[in-house]
């Protein structure tokens, strides 16, 4: 018997990728289907967007790379 704890933590964006985030209810039936399953598991939040420093971003300044996230355009998409 394998015990574990999964950490669920939703896409950020970031501009050097054109994956999108999860829809609020995407994430939901997500979580249902883990718990379902029986897998014990901890919905994150997502922090630090706003200041570009949410996982996956602070990754692009460490290197250097200049960012700017365009919501709307990621938004449209």
């Amino acid at each position: 018997d394998l015990r574990a704890h999964v950490n669920v933590i939703a896409l950020n964006p970031t501009p050097l990728s054109s994956d999108l985030p999860p829809s609020a209810d995407r994430v939901a039936v997500f979580m249902d289907e883990l718990r379902i399953e029986g897998v014990n598991a901890t919905l994150r939040d997502t922090r630090g967007q706003e200041i570009d420093a949410a996982c996956g971003q602070l990754r692009l300044h460490s290197e250097g790379t200049p960012i700017h996230i365009d919501r709307a355009a990621l938004e449209a998409r």
